[in-house]
């Protein structure tokens, strides 16, 4: 079992041999909490009270050799207890961190202050108490072939160009598996996460699986997500409507037993296009339902094109939308409603929604708008309320 094997790695002894493997090192005995400055190969599994391994130079590459750092439950006196982190004084170029297992820490691996070329890959974290993976201030990271387990997020602040590809997050808690914050140029590729999936009455409100917030050019592709409060969500927590820190794509990917698949706000010119959304949406006691196959609420420039949303409470749902196109989604067998345009404060107008099917909405209207004007246009569908709005093509 998992909880035997952690537990046989936590009884091993706390020192560790690491061999010397580039940049003139020779093999020596290094402790918990030391700085490495030339690059090293664990020989052994290491269990810490402090911070595992500290990098302290450039090019310096720590290869775990299928070796864990453990960290030690307690109160370890160090903000940034971590398994591998980098040195807050210094700023640093091309390190690398890999080929093992973290277990424990506030921080599995903290990559920080300016740090530019990271790479982190071949780890398994779990246990972690706040992040699995930390990127502040830091540039050009690469994290790739990483699996999360049970523990804190993968987290970026103030990072560009920081690329995700090749993970596996499985969380039995509500947190985020990624979160994003304050950067740009964030990419996700290939990744499977999955959370315990959303429950209003009598749960604990649940987190998006990539939460993306006040993120610029952000690039997610090819991603499974299942059971979070959104698959990924575009947001912004200080933000009023008018406010559009957000943009980016999302493509190409599978959503199911979400909240939303996809939920955009606070975001302009953001496409959203070739996914594939099921069983999204929520009762819920206060609000009657939340969520939706995919949603955007004061967003501009939207392009959500080429979806398929089935099994919904709500196919395609909008808020305070304008100047977006809607076109060539396939949404069948939701609920409330196929194609919604809704309004808060300022009102969806200026849209195009166009070429759609929308089919098979059991208890409300296939499309629907509250406000506009918008252009609706070869829609194919049974039923459609609001001014202007029409199905081109009527199913009987």
């Amino acid at each position: 079992m998992e909880t035997t094997s952690v537990a046989g790695r936590l009884a091993l002894a706390c020192g560790a041999v690491l061999l010397g493997i580039g940049g003139g090192g020779v093999a020596r005995a290094t402790e918990c909490g030391d700085t490495v400055t030339s690059s090293l190969k664990l020989e052994k599994d290491l269990t810490c009270e402090t911070s595992g391994l500290v990098i302290g130079a450039d090019d310096v590459t720590i290869d775990l050799a299928g070796h864990t750092i453990t960290g030690v439950p307690g109160t370890p006196g160090d903000p940034a207890w971590s398994g591998v982190k980098t040195d807050h004084l210094l700023t640093l170029r091309n390190v690398r961190v890999m080929n093992g297992t973290i277990v424990g820490f506030r921080y599995g691996v903290a990559i920080r202050h300016g740090t530019a070329g990271a790479v982190i890959q071949n780890l398994a974290f779990a246990d972690q108490i706040d992040m699995s993976v930390f990127v502040r201030d830091s540039s050009g990271v690469r994290i790739t072939n990483v699996k999360v387990t049970d523990s804190g997020p993968i987290a970026i602040r103030y990072g560009t160009d920081v690329r995700i590809s090749m993970a596996a997050i499985s969380l039995a808690s509500r947190s985020p598996a990624i979160v994003a914050r304050d950067s740009a140029g964030v990419s996700i590729r290939t990744l499977a996460a999955s959370g315990p999936v959303p429950d209003y009455f009598g749960g604990v409100a649940p987190e998006s699986g990539i939460l993306l917030e006040r993120v610029t050019n952000a690039d997610v592709q090819g991603v499974y997500v299942r059971g979070f409060k959104d698959g990924v969500g575009f947001a912004c927590g200080s933000c009023a409507p008018g406010d559009v820190p957000n943009s980016g794509s999302v493509r190409d990917s599978v959503f199911t037993d979400d909240q939303a698949g996809v939920n955009v706000e606070y975001a302009a010119n953001v496409t959203v296009a070739g996914n594939h959304v099921t069983r999204a949406g929520r009762w819920h006691p206060d609000y009657w339902f939340v969520g939706g196959g995919i949603t955007a609420a004061w967003c501009t420039g939207l392009a959500v094109v080429d979806n398929a949303v089935s099994e919904s409470i709500q196919g395609l749902g909008f808020i305070d939308v304008t100047g977006s196109r809607i076109e060539g989604n396939k949404v069948l067998d939701n609920v409330l409603s196929g194609i919604g345009l809704n309004i808060q404060v300022g009102g969806s107008f200026g849209n195009t929604v166009a070429s759609n099917i929308v089919l098979g909405t059991t208890a409300g209207y296939d499309i629907w708008a509250l406000s506009g004007p918008n252009t609706w246009k070869g829609n194919l569908c049974r039923t459609a309320y609001g001014d202007g709005v029409s199905c081109a093509i009527v199913v009987p």
